[in-house]
């Protein structure tokens, strides 16, 4: 059990690149700043590039308000972040089984 925490916590970098990386795709992709990506969640702006730059996780609540200022699924967020992860480290898509 505790070697499962170790693992999970020294992947915890990637998976904040990876989804930081995807928040600022798909941010600039609705031609938004981050200012106005701030504004419309609530959230400062100092948190969003926080986010952008891998530096903090967000929260479930923050997630579902990012995607619904990204007029996009929360789960397609997660998604693109874990297929970036998994891109970069050589596997394909983790299988859903088991």
């Amino acid at each position: 059990m505790a070697a499962d925490a170790l693992r999970v916590a020294r992947q915890q970098p990637d998976v904040n690149r990876a989804f930081g990386a995807v928040l600022r795709a798909y941010r600039r992709k609705r031609g938004l700043t981050q200012e106005a990506l701030a504004a419309a969640c609530e959230l400062h702006v100092t948190y969003i590039s926080q986010l952008e730059r891998g530096l903090k996780s967000p929260s479930l609540t923050t997630l579902v308000l990012l995607a619904g200022a990204l007029e996009q699924p929360a789960a397609d967020l997660v998604a693109a972040a874990e297929t970036s992860i998994q891109s970069a480290k050589g596997y394909g898509r983790p299988s859903r089984s088991g």
